[in-house]
């Protein structure tokens, strides 16, 4: 019985397992679905932090997604193009200094080469264009049209024109002859009359006398100084002062301007003390000063070295002689509007 039960068993057995192809019915294996893309990860409810899986701990519920490569290599290709958009500035700089951004490991601060300022260089420039012009002719430029359609000998003719100009003696006679013992004799007595006045003002009435002394001498020496510059100079950008500073006596309006109906009335003041008075209180007498003891000396004494050391070859080789008397007369017009500036 037992034996038939076993045997009804196995063959019960082996019959399942002969029918279980017919019987047992699998279902078909669905193709795994594609991931789904970056961009719609917010309509994924596995992305929600509010889904947990039960197996799984909690801190990986609040873990950053893994970083995707093709949203990355998306961006970087988007900010390369953005780069190339702009307009190279980095090459300019790149040009000035190439030592800077080299490596990332370059120092912050790195040893910068100085490269020649646009001012330096204008500067340069204008120094020797004011030196070259001083040997042009006064026309400038129109001269320099005009030589180019004249003959060699009519360019020679102009070349050595200033040779028989007066104007041109004039400036030299005036800055080699009369300039420099005018200016040493007029700074001798300004400034031995400023230190004796000064250091007497201790005693006041014999003090007040050299102060007096020496501001009348300035005003003066100012007048003279004005008168030779306009003679043997010019033209000039600096016009003098018109009416001329007094020397002492000044013109006052007189009481009658109160009056209605009468017009401005000047008459000379013939007070002393009241001209002398004026004549201390005047900034114009203490600017006198200043360019006698101060400016004048040092100007001319450059003048009168310079023009000894190149006015004498020049006339000796005749050829340089025209050239060097148009800078002569350049240097006199110049040292006259010093002249008029500093003793108006």
């Amino acid at each position: 019985m037992a034996d038939r039960a076993a045997a009804t068993s196995n063959g019960g057995s082996s019959m399942v397992v002969a029918d279980a192809p017919e019987r047992i019915v699998k279902p078909p294996s669905r193709p795994p679905s594609p991931p789904q893309s970056p961009l719609f990860e917010s309509d994924n409810p596995l992305n929600d932090s509010s889904f947990l899986i039960p197996d799984s701990p909690p801190s990986l519920a609040v873990d950053p997604p893994p970083p995707y490569r093709d949203r990355r290599v998306r961006h970087g290709t988007l900010r390369t193009s953005r780069r190339t958009q702009q307009p190279p500035i980095s090459s300019e700089i790149d040009e000035l200094d190439p030592g800077l951004g080299d490596t990332e490991t370059a120092p912050l601060l790195t040893s910068r080469r100085r490269t020649i300022s646009h001012s330096s260089l204008h500067s340069t420039h204008s120094i020797a264009h004011t030196i070259f012009t001083f040997f042009h002719a006064e026309n400038g430029h129109a001269d320099m049209v005009v030589s180019e359609t004249l003959s060699r000998k009519q360019r020679a003719i102009r070349y050595f024109r200033p040779l028989r100009k007066r104007m041109y003696y004039a400036a030299l006679f005036h800055l080699l002859i009369i300039n420099f013992p005018y200016a040493l004799f007029v700074w001798i007595y300004l400034f031995a009359a400023t230190i004796t006045g000064t250091a007497t003002l201790i005693t006041l009435p014999l003090g007040a006398v050299f102060c007096w002394l020496n501001l009348l001498g300035g005003r003066f020496f100012a007048l003279t100084e004005i008168s030779l510059q306009c003679r043997f100079h010019g033209p000039l950008s600096i016009q003098p002062p018109t009416p001329p500073h007094p020397l002492f006596k000044r013109l006052v309006p007189s009481a009658a301007r109160d009056l209605e109906g009468q017009d401005d009335v000047v008459y000379v003041e013939q007070s002393f003390l009241r001209n002398s008075y004026d004549m201390f209180t005047d900034p114009v007498s203490y600017q006198n000063l200043f360019y006698f003891l101060v400016v004048k000396p040092a100007l001319t004494l450059l003048i009168f070295v310079g023009l000894l050391v190149i006015v004498p070859p020049a006339f000796i080789l005749v050829i340089p002689a025209p050239a060097v008397l148009r800078l002569v007369r350049k240097i006199g017009i110049f040292q006259a509007n010093v002249a008029l500036d500093g003793l108006s």
